[in-house]
């Protein structure tokens, strides 16, 4: 994306694998703070306000600010209603007028992406010890928003780089509450859903003759109105450009707590959960959505989200968020799954347990077997429809089911498995990460009908780097791979699965997009047949 990160904020290539580099431009910057200081005593002597302390601060100047931002983590949203086969009635399309905002009129346009840019990586692979690269200088994220077309190529012109910490929200800006935001269309409206905020935005493009929006300069102690700021903010509230001229986000409305944790996910189901019509295409425009929780177990509340098409959305929405209960059903009953599918394919794991004592000690006399990953999955991606076959059966009609990818990861804050008694993990590297697709029903109470085995996701390779638009890192750093049980795989130890959506005029394929490494990003096409395979034989 060479305008939201221009290249003054990008490795060069030659220098993708020279780790020193990348720590020193960590803090290659004249301005190099971007939160204003914490520290009570500086403030007051530079006669700074300290309820200012930990706020946006209006006087860093993106400019001169050269930290590299790694690009990762994208979600794409596809635009059904860029072709004319699209169903009218379906109500996760925008309208007319607002489609035309949005493309600009450009017939090439098919899907909008989002992507994390943030200030620190793990390009090198995850270190118990060593931190430094990920945690050295100021740890900010960004947001990239950009127009792709039907192969996923950018539309020249429309990458723009927007910081949502900086605007209308819950966290003061030192807390970088949002990070790895998805891109949803509902009830005509686009929204962001970043960790636990949910905000309604409209995106416009611009003439590309306009000049960047470029940062005014004001007196210490001066914070802007919305800047991180409780009070005095109007909506709608557009967003400035740090970098790119060539789109306009507009928050109309937003929910600064939809719930507790991240990785959620939206999807939708017909409100008479009778129909196993195709979402796309589908004729039938009553829908009740819902917020996933968690993928396994299945956990989930019904979102009563007001119409996005009528003038009085942000109003009303707002209103809806002072009383959360009428945003978020906590009446929708979950019925919990007794026993859940086994996988359908066998994975290293399977012949792996973890032996830990119930008291927590590491001494007991019967210690209890548990499987390697347990049956507690993070959140990734959801969800896209296929068709699995009844029971095996080729002659039984197909049954639709929603799909997900789901991921565990040996995470450094629960390091389970070296809660195995018996030892024999203490060796394994943190952040390793493995993913599965799970098939629910599409109708509630959305039980859990299939799962893959686990499996991970490749490495860039040296082809899709093209000069100006490709990855410099495509086909570089590959040697942070996925190491587990005495055996090392051609994937990244980190691979995030952020995004995974339809493909524009086309039900017969989906999207795939990830992070690599949380260091550069990949998106591709994914025959669902293909996916039908893994959830079925394997």
């Amino acid at each position: 994306l060479p305008n939201a990160i221009p290249i003054t904020r990008i490795i060069p290539r030659e220098q993708a694998e020279n780790k020193t580099f990348h720590i020193h431009q960590r803090s290659n910057t004249s301005h190099p703070k971007s939160i204003i200081e914490l520290h009570r005593p500086t403030l007051r002597r530079k006669g700074i306000d300290e309820s200012m302390a930990g706020r946006y601060n209006w006087n860093h100047t993106h400019e001169t600010d050269y930290r590299t931002l790694y690009l990762y983590n994208p979600s794409i949203l596809p635009l059904h209603n860029t072709l004319p086969t699209f169903e009218k009635d379906d109500p996760d399309v925008l309208s007319a007028d607002e489609l035309q905002q949005l493309t600009g009129g450009d017939p090439t346009v098919r899907y909008v992406a989002v992507f994390r840019a943030y200030t620190g990586c793990n390009c090198f692979g995850p270190n118990k010890t060593d931190r430094t690269l990920m945690t050295a200088g100021e740890q900010i994220n960004y947001l990239a928003v950009a127009l792709l077309d039907e192969g996923l190529d950018l539309i020249a012109g429309t990458d723009v780089l927007i910081d949502l910490n900086a605007g209308p929200g819950r966290l003061k800006y030192f807390r970088q509450g949002i990070e790895d935001c998805r891109i949803s269309l509902i009830k005509g409206a686009i929204y962001f859903l970043c960790k636990e905020e949910l905000k309604q935005v409209a995106i416009k493009r611009k003439k590309q003759h306009l000049p960047k929006y470029s940062v005014k300069h004001h007196p210490p102690g001066y914070t802007p109105p919305g800047y991180n700021t409780n009070g005095g903010i109007k909506l709608s509230y557009v967003y400035p450009n740090i970098n790119g001229n060539g789109l306009e986000v507009t928050l109309l409305s937003h929910c600064k707590k939809i719930g507790s944790g991240k990785n959620f996910n939206i999807f939708r189901t017909k409100s008479n959960s009778s129909s196993s019509s195709p979402i796309i295409g589908d004729s039938d425009s009553s829908y009740d959505y819902y917020l996933q929780e968690h993928p396994i177990p299945h956990t989930y509340n019904r979102l009563n989200i007001p119409d996005g098409t009528k003038s009085s959305t942000g109003t009303a929405l707002n209103n809806v968020l002072k009383r959360r209960p009428e945003w978020l059903d906590k009446q929708q009953d979950i019925v919990p799954q007794e026993t859940l599918p086994q996988p359908t394919f066998d994975t290293p794991d399977t012949v792996h347990s973890i032996s830990h004592c119930e008291d927590g000690s590491m001494n007991c006399a019967q210690p209890i077997d548990v499987p390697f990953f347990g049956e507690n999955d993070h959140g990734t991606a959801c969800c896209v429809r296929v068709h699995l076959p009844t029971n095996n059966n080729k002659s039984r009609p197909k049954k639709e089911v929603m799909v997900g990818i789901s991921h565990q990861k040996l995470s450094r804050q629960s390091a389970y498995w070296l809660k195995d008694v018996k030892k024999r993990y203490e060796h394994f590297g943190i952040d390793q990460f493995v993913s599965q697709f799970v098939a629910y029903e599409v109708t509630h109470p959305f039980h859990i009908v299939a799962r893959s085995g686990w499996f991970c996701l490749g490495f860039a390779n040296e082809n899709e780097f093209e000069e100006g638009t490709g990855s410099t890192f495509a086909g570089k750093n590959t040697g942070a791979r996925l190491d587990i049980f005495n055996d090392t795989y051609n994937c990244p130890m980190i691979h995030f699965a952020s995004g995974f959506s339809e493909v524009v005029g086309n039900y017969s394929r989906a999207i795939i997009g990830y992070g690599v490494n949380d260091c550069h990003p990949r998106m591709f096409f994914v025959d669902k047949e293909e996916i039908v395979r893994m959830l079925t034989t394997g």
